[in-house]
């Protein structure tokens, strides 16, 4: 904003000087002044405006780049959990987070039905509050 006052008294002192050079009145200069000085007013409420403007966007992508984080981080949660679990063949199954709709869905194969029962709860326990989609198919 400094700045901005700064070009404004600048500006308003070039109007001086020119209008000095012309020889024109007291009363002109006074008015060229008080102009550049509004101008530089209503520039300064524009760019203030514009400013907040492009903050409230950033706030609104930092919220869905957020979202887009914690899916990640339950896909992550829930394919290392998979991996870690022997009794499944988690290299088989792929697990997709959706953080809009709060959905975990899991696709792929797996040989046995208790194999899909067992990654359905294992997605439970690492997505809370998500609902999971179990697209599993069994191929032994």
């Amino acid at each position: 904003m400094r700045r901005h006052a700064l070009l404004t008294f600048v500006l308003a002192g070039f109007t001086v000087v020119a209008a000095a050079a012309c020889d024109t009145t007291r009363d002109d200069v006074g008015g060229a002044a008080d102009s550049a000085t509004e101008r530089g007013r209503e520039a300064g409420e524009a760019t203030r405006d514009a400013a907040r403007d492009a903050g409230d966007a950033m706030e609104r992508g930092a919220e869905s780049a957020g979202s887009a984080t914690s899916a990640a981080a339950t896909t992550a949660a829930i394919k290392s959990a998979l991996l870690a679990d022997q009794s499944i063949e988690g290299t088989d199954i792929d697990v997709d987070t959706v953080a809009d709709t709060r959905t975990v869905t899991l696709t792929g194969t797996v040989e046995t039905q208790a194999q899909k029962t067992a990654a359905e709860r294992i997605a439970k326990e690492h997505a809370e509050g998500y609902t999971v989609v179990n697209n599993l198919k069994v191929q032994p």
